[in-house]
């Protein structure tokens, strides 16, 4: 089994021979627009992927195909772990913010958001919705029902 995956699943992602020829173009001197003319893609795909995977070496940055395409199936490997479950700071901010707890630089409190919760598995609707939903229930038609909709990662709601 390869240690690096060979192909892009898509044609947005750097293929592992993507890597090689930029990584043989930059050994011969070519330039980051001569490269991405050479494979068809953005320059800034190019320059950004040097950025990220160069490798310092002897003083001077070096470009390895096969670690940057380690460095790239490091990053994409999923589940990733969530922001507010690693990053504590992050979370009490958000969970301050969300209280209305949060003060700015003059000391102002700034209002959590005007949010009324409608279930576990339904969306947070602003209070200031309730009116548009109602007419947009009249303008489809669907005054008096009660609708249907699914919030993307739950089971379907009813309104």
């Amino acid at each position: 089994m390869p240690t690096v995956t060979q192909a892009s699943l898509s044609g947005r992602y750097l293929t592992f021979a993507e890597r090689e020829e930029i990584a043989l173009s930059r050994a011969t001197g070519c330039g980051v627009r001569e490269i991405a003319r050479q494979l068809s893609r953005s320059p800034s795909t190019i320059s950004r992927e040097l950025r990220r995977n160069a490798a310092t070496r002897g003083g001077h940055l070096d470009y390895r195909a096969s670690t940057a395409q380690w460095h790239a199936d490091l990053r994409a490997r999923r589940p990733k772990p969530a922001k507010l479950a690693v990053n504590s700071e992050l979370r009490r901010y958000v969970q301050d913010r969300l209280s209305g707890v949060v003060e700015r630089s003059d000391g102002i409190a700034v209002a959590g958001p005007d949010v009324r919760w409608v279930g576990r598995w339904r969306r947070a609707v602003p209070a200031h919705d309730d009116e548009a939903e109602a007419s947009l229930r009249v303008a489809n038609g669907l005054a008096g029902r009660r609708v249907t909709f699914a919030s993307g990662s739950g089971p379907k709601g009813v309104m």
